[in-house]
């Protein structure tokens, strides 16, 4: 059971992954096609804002209500990384939520620098994300594989299926 919960954390990190390299790939037309691509590449660049959005929202409210406070409870040495993630996950939802106000002003023709700012920040973004998925992947995935007992493997992994099947949205690990 706790294999499948693994892979889930790797599914659901490898979606967000998949949008950040989407986002650097507009980030870069945006920044070399100019005017004459901009409108495709500032709806592309919505697009995956939107996917980014719904992919990182499932992500830390699945680790937020299931994970964070179980390991907290079960191994309270990872207080301080766990801490560390939740104020990564509130600057990541406020960066997407000022890259996407960007992007919606860069559409309405208003460019007035707003190229250079948007370009700063979906830099700052994507490497945000990659660190933090770094994170989380050399300490909280490494916690749950190898810190946790076995019953407490089974347990994380039965209370993270419950959270998932009550997710309407979500079609996967129906164990």
């Amino acid at each position: 059971m706790i294999t499948i919960l693994l892979g889930f954390f790797e599914k659901e990190e490898q979606g967000i992954l998949d949008q950040i390299e989407n986002l650097e790939r507009v980030l870069v037309h945006l920044r070399y096609e100019g005017k004459v691509h901009r409108g495709k590449n500032i709806k592309h660049a919505q697009k995956t804002m939107e996917e980014l959005y719904q992919r990182f929202k499932r992500h830390y409210h699945f680790q937020e209500e299931v994970i964070f406070p179980y390991l907290l409870v079960h191994i309270p040495k990872h207080e301080s990384v766990i801490q560390f993630l939740r104020s990564d996950h509130e600057t990541i939802r406020k960066s997407k939520e000022q890259l996407y106000r960007l992007f919606q002003k860069l559409s309405e023709k208003k460019p007035d620098g707003l190229e250079s700012k948007i370009l700063e920040l979906g830099t700052y973004l994507i490497y945000l994300v990659r660190h933090h998925i770094e994170l989380e992947r050399s300490s909280v995935h490494k916690a749950v594989e190898h810190e946790l007992k076995s019953e407490e493997q089974k347990d994380v992994a039965k209370r993270a299926k419950d959270w998932l099947s009550r997710q309407k949205d979500l079609k996967v690990l129906r164990v």
